[in-house]
């Protein structure tokens, strides 16, 4: 079941329902005012977010990751700052999981994301799951539903700060729903959410006096020259109805750091008579941490650190925090 909006990149008329904001893909990170440049819409006279290297491409039947560089380049050629991204994908129960691990580094000079609607870190959903039909756009067959992780649903969703959000509906017979949630480690934890009716939702952490209504310059972030900040997420696609996002959203913060942090330290391992088992101990520590057993699977972890060449103690009790 597609969940996801299929336009632009579909053409097919029963799949490419809604043409506006072509900007708004089904899921991107970008931001609408990164040192004075828009890096959210597609025009000549915005940013754009250009890859640079692929660090690392890792599958197995358990799990997916891509890692990879970025050069964030305004209008005039010049690079305002640069990231390094990773991108896991796996199952979990009920459901799909991808998440989303960012390091926005000011590589290039002090960046400042301005206090702003457009961003960051958004997806755009199918149209049933909207909250609102639109038939002058297509769009007959909307019976979305909206909540947050404090109770509050529907379209009040919108500018509210939350942990989570969930949108759910019935999409060909079946009831699917999309959950987002928001690490507490990113800055401006928990985040607001641009949550619109018609089925654009993004954590915009610095979006404070933009959607929130707070005082002027509240969701402001500088990041200084030569430093960097990170941002975690996690999107759930699941069956059913948001009660399973309330229990999915304490073990999405314990399996980004953990999962990324211990299956990246093996690429660096050469080939030898330990690799094996170092790979056995980390996809079996994934399979635990997706059970829910927390603490066989962080030792895991740290036997698998351990058992790295090269790797030293401070990893393996990273590991353990």
């Amino acid at each position: 079941t597609h969940i996801g909006r299929q336009w632009p990149q579909s053409q097919f008329p029963t799949l490419a329902k809604s043409h506006d904001h072509v900007h708004q893909k089904p899921m991107f990170f970008a931001y609408g005012w990164v040192n004075g440049v828009n890096f959210f819409a597609e025009s000549p006279d915005c940013g754009k977010t250009v890859h640079d290297q692929l660090l690392q491409v890792e599958s197995s039947s358990e799990r997916g990751l891509i890692r990879t560089t970025n050069n964030w380049v305004a209008p005039d050629g010049k690079i305002v700052c640069t990231d390094t991204r990773t991108l896991g994908f796996q199952a979990v129960p009920g459901g799909r999981a991808i998440d989303w691990e960012i390091t926005l580094h000011a590589s290039h000079g002090e960046v400042t994301f301005r206090d702003d609607k457009h961003g960051l870190m958004a997806i755009r959903m199918h149209p049933n799951l909207r909250l609102d039909n639109a038939p002058e756009r297509g769009v007959t067959t909307a019976n979305g539903q909206a909540v947050n992780s404090e109770g509050i649903s529907g379209r009040a969703v919108f500018g509210k700060r939350a942990k989570w959000i969930d949108y759910w509906g019935e999409i060909d017979g079946k009831l699917v729903g999309i959950a987002i949630f928001d690490h507490p480690s990113n800055p401006h934890h928990p985040t607001w959410w641009m949550a619109r009716g018609y089925g654009y939702v993004a954590a915009d952490p610095f979006g404070g006096h933009a959607i929130g209504g707070e005082a002027p310059g509240t969701g402001d972030l500088l990041i200084p020259g030569g430093k960097s900040a990170t941002f975690r997420y996690r999107f759930v696609f699941h069956e059913g109805d948001p009660e399973e996002a309330k229990r999915l959203y304490t073990q999405a913060l314990e399996a980004v750091p953990a999962l990324n942090r211990a299956y990246g330290s093996i690429r660096n391992i050469e080939e030898n008579q330990s690799a094996g088992a170092i790979r056995q101990l980390v996809t079996g520590a994934r399979t635990l941490l997706n059970e829910g057993n927390r603490d066989a699977a962080l030792e895991q972890f740290r036997q698998a650190a351990l058992m790295s060449a090269g790797v030293n103690e401070q990893l393996a009790s990273d590991a353990m925090a």
